[in-house]
C-alpha cells in the first residue's frame, strides 16, 4: 500500500550527492529569495510574480522537456497572470532590491521545477518514492542551510534556553510535521503532473487561502481584488481541464466576465476621481 510513497532508497553516495546538490541549491535559493523579498515588497506583489514564474516554467518546459503547450493552456496562464495583477493592483509595491530578489526567485523556482522533473526521470531515481526524495532533499539541504545561517549571522541570536521551552519545541515539531507533509506531497505530485501544472496548483492554492480567509476570517478585499482572485482559481481549474471540449467555452465566458467587470470597475473609478477633482 505504501510502496509508491516509500519506494526504493538508493544508497547515499557521492554520485547521488552530485546529482542532488543542484536541486538543493535551487531549493535554498527559491526559499531565501522569497523570504528576503517580503522585507521589501508586499504579499500581493509576490503573488503576481509567482504567476509570472508559471509562464517561465511553461517556456522552459517546452525547450528542456519537450512538453508542448497549446493555445488554450497559454490563454489560461495569461488569464491567471492578469487576474493576479487585478487582485493586487491597489497594493503593488516597488523596490529595486525587492524586485531584484524576485528576479532571483523567478530563476530559482523555474530552474528548480525543471531540474526536479529531469532528476526524477533518471533511472537511478525512477523507483524512489516521495518520502525517499524528501529525505535526500532535506538531508543534503541541512549543511547548505547551516552555512547560509552562519553567513547571515543567524547564530548570533541563538538562545538555547528559549529553544528548550516545551511550547516552542512543540511548535517546532508541529512545523516540522507540516513541512514534511508538504515536501512528500510535492514530490509525489511532481511525478504525476508537468512542472507547469505543479506551478498552477501552487498558485491556485494561494488564492484558495485568500478566498477562505475572506469567508471565514475577515473580509478585506474590494470588488476588483475579489474578481481577480476568483478568476485565478477558475482559470487554474480550466487549465487542468484543457483537453475537454467544454473548457474552451468556459474560458471564453470567464474572459468576457473578467474583461467586462474590469472595464466597469475602472470606469467607475475614473468617474469617482473626476468628481473629486471637480
Amino acid at each position: 500500500m505504501f510502496q509508491p510513497t516509500l519506494g526504493s532508497l538508493p544508497e547515499l553516495n557521492l554520485n547521488i550527492v552530485k546529482l542532488w546538490i543542484p536541486l538543493v541549491l535551487l531549493f535554498v535559493t527559491m526559499l531565501m529569495s522569497s523570504l528576503l523579498a517580503l522585507m521589501y515588497v508586499s504579499v500581493p506583489t509576490l503573488i503576481v510574480i509567482r504567476n509570472l514564474t508559471t509562464l517561465c516554467v511553461a517556456i522552459l518546459e517546452y525547450f528542456f522537456l519537450s512538453n508542448k503547450i497549446d493555445g488554450f493552456s497559454t490563454a489560461s496562464l495569461l488569464g491567471m497572470l492578469l487576474g493576479a495583477m487585478l487582485y493586487s493592483k491597489h497594493d503593488l509595491t516597488f523596490s529595486i532590491r525587492g524586485y531584484a530578489l524576485l528576479g532571483v526567485n523567478i530563476v530559482g523556482t523555474s530552474s528548480y521545477q525543471i531540474y526536479m522533473k529531469k532528476l526524477i526521470r533518471l533511472p537511478i531515481f525512477e523507483n524512489m518514492g516521495s518520502i525517499g526524495m524528501s529525505y535526500y532533499n532535506n538531508l543534503i539541504s541541512l549543511p547548505v542551510l547551516v552555512i547560509c545561517a552562519g553567513t547571515m549571522g543567524e547564530f548570533s541570536n541563538f538562545d538555547l534556553k528559549k529553544i528548550l521551552q516545551i511550547q516552542l519545541i512543540g511548535l517546532i515539531l508541529f512545523s516540522g510535521i507540516i513541512g514534511f507533509s508538504l515536501s512528500v506531497s510535492a514530490f509525489a505530485l511532481n511525478k504525476l503532473i508537468s512542472a507547469t501544472s505543479m506551478m498552477v496548483a501552487n498558485n491556485a492554492n494561494k488564492f484558495s487561502l485568500i478566498i477562505l480567509s475572506e469567508i471565514f476570517v475577515q473580509s478585506t478585499l474590494d470588488v476588483s481584488a475579489s474578481i481577480g482572485a476568483i478568476s485565478v482559481l477558475l482559470l487554474g481549474c480550466l487549465y487542468s481541464q484543457a483537453a475537454k471540449p467544454l473548457s474552451t467555452k468556459l474560458l471564453i465566458i470567464i474572459i468576457i466576465i473578467f474583461t467586462t467587470g474590469s472595464a466597469v470597475l475602472e470606469y467607475g473609478n475614473i468617474n469617482i476621481n473626476m468628481m473629486h477633482i471637480v
